[in-house]
């Protein structure tokens, strides 16, 4: 099929800005959050086609959100609130890591961060809680990981180990840990950026105690929604472009910088324990399991 055949099958998809306003709904997006307004000015731009690529769809959103005109004020305001929404959680993510350290009798924990991001920001505040719930008698070591090194001045990864791993690597990350210590490894959003199956990034965790995952699974049968596909993808998205403009900037130059692959609900293992916040768009879980 030429792209001319294509887009013109594809334009059969299209879907009204209020089928949106009803899809950003069901995801816990009121109309008047910022989120969904920016939202609903270009998702209209992108095809539900069901039979659409992943990475050409994410290559469509990249598109639209380039069309979008986002103010330095709008830009600002779309991180405030998805951060203040995160953080919303720190407690009870913090209280299950202490549970973790206290069960496990050990002094000392190495916890490997998985796509730390510029500023450790969640690392920051969970490493303060776990600190107020177990005072000194616990020596707690962080390890932060990402693609390239784009920490700011101001990094919590400026105090403490920070290594870079290529997207094309794929170390076990048990040796990346303190050997003598209960061997934590958190991923924050990011398990659904490596490109991986869930089959492999679990091989990869092999030799860790625990590993956390605050993520946003999906069911195969709302992943087989196209218009769900989009309206999620697009929401990945947005919300990047306001807390990681850098990395939306390059995924805009080559495709294969964003990559999304959501954990299906039906992958999580049997024996995880699973804390789950509905209201933290779009319905966030801490999956805590042993790999």
């Amino acid at each position: 099929m030429n792209e001319q055949e294509k887009f013109g099958r594809q334009e059969n998809f299209f879907v009204s800005k209020e089928r949106w306003g009803e899809e950003l709904s069901s995801m816990a997006l009121p109309e008047e959050d910022i989120r969904s307004v920016k939202l609903q000015e270009f998702l209209p731009q992108i095809p539900a086609d069901p039979a659409m690529p992943v990475s050409e769809l994410v290559d469509r959103c990249l598109q639209a959100l380039k069309q979008t005109s986002i103010s330095p004020e709008e830009r600002k305001l779309l991180a405030d609130v998805t951060t203040e929404e995160i953080d919303g959680i720190m407690a009870p993510y913090a209280e299950r890591l202490a549970a973790l350290i206290k069960e496990s009798g050990k002094t000392s924990v190495s916890i490997v961060s998985l796509g730390c991001g510029s500023s450790g920001h969640i690392e920051q505040i969970l490493d303060q809680h776990i600190k107020q719930e177990l005072g000194d008698a616990i020596t707690v070591e962080w390890l932060g990981i990402e693609t390239n090194d784009k920490r700011t001045e101001d990094s919590f990864f400026r105090d403490h180990p920070f290594t870079a791993i290529p997207p094309s690597e794929a170390p076990q990350y048990a040796s990346l840990a303190e050997e003598d210590s209960l061997r934590l490894l958190i991923a924050n959003y990011s398990y659904h950026h490596l490109g991986r199956s869930f089959e492999e990034f679990v091989a990869q965790c092999k030799g860790m105690d625990r590993v956390i995952m605050l993520e946003h699974p999906v069911t195969k049968e709302k992943w087989a929604d196209p218009v769900h596909r989009v309206a999620k993808t697009s929401y990945d998205i947005l919300v990047n472009e306001a807390i990681d403009p850098e990395w939306i900037s390059q995924a805009g130059l080559s495709s294969d910088v964003f990559k999304v692959n959501y954990l299906l609900e039906e992958e999580i293992p049997k024996d995880s324990t699973v804390m789950r916040f509905p209201s933290v768009v779009p319905g966030s879980a801490i999956i805590d399991f042993k790999p």
